[in-house]
């Protein structure tokens, strides 16, 4: 009775058992000498897998996106040194506040020389009439031809003033004389 079906459930135990003893074996070629057990079921992993992919593939195009930026601002950098040098600081470096102090001290610079501007052009066109002398070198010239001039003068009108003072001697000796 029970002995009897007992053994039959054995029977019917050993002939699976021989049957998976045959899968295990194909399962061994396929994974190596492993616990059945401790693996998960491949569909699963291959679900798993399959999300990580994904997650890879997410953090792949990030990282490829970051480069390419990267790569765009090692281009910009190279050209932040090449305008600003080397040892800027560029969270400290602002180009527009710099252009607009830069305009301000430019438009007072402007502001200060309008006053000389006449003396510029002057001294452009003393430069054009006297391309071989320096107004220094110009003023010594003219101050000896001026002091030779004003002696000339001098002389000329101490030779005025005789040559009137000889026509009213002439004059007098004239009236004064019998006709």
């Amino acid at each position: 009775g029970a002995a009897s079906t007992l053994l039959a459930q054995c029977n019917a135990a050993l002939t699976r058992m021989d049957e998976l003893k045959q899968g295990h074996t194909v399962f061994q070629g396929y994974f190596g000498d492993v616990d059945p057990f401790a693996i998960v079921h491949p569909l699963d992993t291959l679900k798993s897998v399959g999300q990580r992919k994904i997650a890879a593939d997410e953090v792949l195009r990030n990282s490829s996106a970051e480069w390419d930026a990267l790569c765009g601002f090692k281009a910009g950098a190279s050209r932040f040194n090449e305008i600003f040098g080397a040892d800027v600081d560029p969270f400290q470096c602002d180009p527009v506040r710099d252009h607009r102090e830069w305009s301000g001290k430019s438009h007072e610079a402007q502001q200060g020389m309008q006053p000389l501007e006449p003396l510029v052009s002057a001294l452009s066109a003393f430069e054009l009439r006297f391309p071989k002398q320096t107004p220094s070198n110009w003023m010594e010239a003219a101050d000896k031809r001026r002091n030779v001039l004003e002696d000339e003068s001098r002389d000329a009108a101490k030779q005025k003033q005789a040559t009137e003072q000889e026509i009213e001697a002439l004059d007098r000796k004239r009236l004064a004389m019998p006709s």
